[in-house]
């Protein structure tokens, strides 16, 4: 990580993410002129200049507006003609507050650790957990129950919760009792093979949850991602891998202190979902409450947003933990943002590289950025456009300051980057370095323009936990590595992952607290 001071003395900040790099062209300096007509853009801030839609026949209209806002904000709102610099412009995506009176019926998959070191309090609590979510869900939805130690059993195949449907979840829940070893692949591809064969719903989900190490069967990372991608795949026909789209989403729940958080957390990417941390017994209720409490609460799937840059402007830099592919270099960028659930946001920050003009300007459109998405409560598919433009003029404003929601911003992925870069290096046994790089971030927030807000307060304790948490070899296996994996995923996604985290907690959304409300 580094930080730079670009033209005007506006601190430019570099997270130096690997997916998220930009190959950068030699600097030119080029004066570029004003734009011949003007656009009905505001001059600060960016609005939905466009939408379409393509209504389908599938779903039932929602009571409410299920749709997302598209806007941008730029780093300053005026940038003094002559000058070439960098500025960071964030797009926002918002999800409408939006009560599930009308939702989406869902499909979900159960697949659950019953290995030797479940045995006891926490297989009960689980299974105790499962026949609430079968209890919350409406007959519309559907629940299946996957079972593993070394051995793999469907324990109830996709079924639709009428009252039968309920009796006979509940008894499969029950049947669950601990065994052996942890073939934790077999079980996720048991899982996804349910949804290939038999998905019905738009909105799917798988849940895993386990307490220990994979070993048995497929147990490297690698192998485990192909098989998700795969179902035939095996080490003798790894060259012949064919990736495929998978059916539906992957969480993962790691409960103690024995588990792979990293591995998890691998898993959960590549199947567009999170990892959550579970730290002890009293915790797998809410885990699994909050995360269903999202699930019922998707609005938006098959999110993309898509960065281009116009009038003379190079994109340098996509600052977000979302993966980002480039179409043209420096111009044009697309991200896959999965699925939104009701009150999330999505916040990307983009530095740019913004050209002198030949003349001063009321408006200088800099990004054009563009959204599409599935809205899963409307049945229809959804486009909205927004330009983000600045001011250009002889002098800039003596009391401009730096946009405090942009920093707020930047100083969320800077922790994020943090977790995940120390993470990586405590991995490596570099225990020294990963105490350095989390000190770096907290010294950086605490100068930073957003540094007294309470977000950002937040995330210096929890940036502070995480530093306690290598403190040594002890402290990062038995809750260090854990720590930092859940909240870097949590705020790279802006979604809560664990609870006890003050800054993650600043992500839960109505639908979630109303669901954990109703578990206890």
């Amino acid at each position: 990580m580094s930080s730079e001071t670009a033209p005007g003395g506006i601190p430019v900040i570099d997270l130096t993410m690997d997916e998220t790099t930009v190959v950068q062209q030699p600097p030119q300096t080029t004066a570029v002129s004003a734009p011949s007509s003007a656009s009905p853009t505001s001059s600060a801030t960016a609005t939905t200049t466009a939408t379409t839609s393509t209504t389908s026949t599938t779903s039932t209209a929602a009571p409410v507006d299920s749709g997302l806002s598209l806007e941008s904000t730029p780093e300053l709102q005026a940038v003094t003609y002559p000058t070439e610099r960098e500025l960071v412009v964030m797009a926002s995506l918002v999800a409408p507050q939006w009560k599930p009176t009308v939702r989406a019926p869902i499909d979900l998959v159960a697949v659950i650790d019953r290995s030797g070191s479940m045995e006891g309090g926490k297989l009960e609590l689980v299974k105790k957990t499962m026949v609430h979510v079968v209890e919350h869900l409406l007959p519309t939805d559907r629940i299946s129950i996957v079972s593993f130690d070394d051995n793999i059993a469907v324990e109830l195949p996709l079924t639709s919760l009428d009252t039968e449907g309920v009796e006979n979840a509940k008894r499969a829940i029950g049947r669950l009792v601990a065994g052996s070893s942890t073939n934790l692949a077999g079980g996720i591809g048991a899982g996804l093979n349910q949804m290939r064969t038999n998905k019905r719903s738009e909105v799917a989900s798988i849940i895993v949850f386990t307490d220990g190490i994979a070993n048995v069967g497929l147990t490297s990372e690698s192998d485990i991602i192909n098989f998700m991608h795969n179902p035939n795949y095996n080490r003798s026909n790894r060259e012949k891998v064919v990736k495929t789209i998978l059916p539906c989403t992957v969480n993962t729940f790691g409960f103690g202190s024995d588990h792979d958080p990293t591995l998890l957390k691998k898993i959960a990417e590549a199947g567009n979902g999170v990892f959550y941390y579970v730290e002890a017994e009293p915790r797998i209720v809410e885990s699994f409450a909050n995360c269903l409490g999202g699930l019922l609460s998707v609005c938006a799937q098959n999110v993309t947003l898509r960065f281009d840059a116009i009038n003379g402007s190079q994109i340098q830099k996509i600052l977000t933990g979302f993966e980002v592919r480039e179409i043209t270099p420096n111009t044009s960028y697309e991200l896959a943002l999965a699925d939104i659930q009701a009150e999330e946001h999505r916040d990307i920050l983009v530095s740019l590289k913004i050209p002198a003009m030949l003349e001063p300007t009321e408006q200088h459109q800099l990004l054009s950025i563009n959204v599409t998405y599935r809205d899963v409560v409307q049945g229809r598919q959804e486009t909205k456009v927004c330009v983000c433009s600045v001011r250009r003029p002889v002098e800039a404003p003596l009391d401009q300051k730096i946009n405090l929601k942009l920093d707020i911003q930047r100083n969320r992925l800077l922790a994020a980057e943090a977790m995940e870069v120390a993470t990586r290096l405590a991995n490596d046994n570099q225990l020294d370095q990963s105490r350095k790089t989390l000190s770096d971030a907290i010294s950086r927030i605490k100068e930073s323009a957003s540094r007294e807000d309470a977000f950002c307060l937040s995330l210096v304790k929890d940036l502070e936990t995480c530093l306690a948490g290598v403190q040594d070899r002890r402290s990062y296996t038995s809750y260090g590595h854990s720590t930092m994996t859940t909240c870097g995923t949590g705020h790279y996604r802006q979604r809560v992952t664990s609870y006890g985290y003050d800054s993650l907690t600043s992500y839960t959304t109505s639908s979630r607290a109303d669901t954990m409300r109703s578990f206890h």
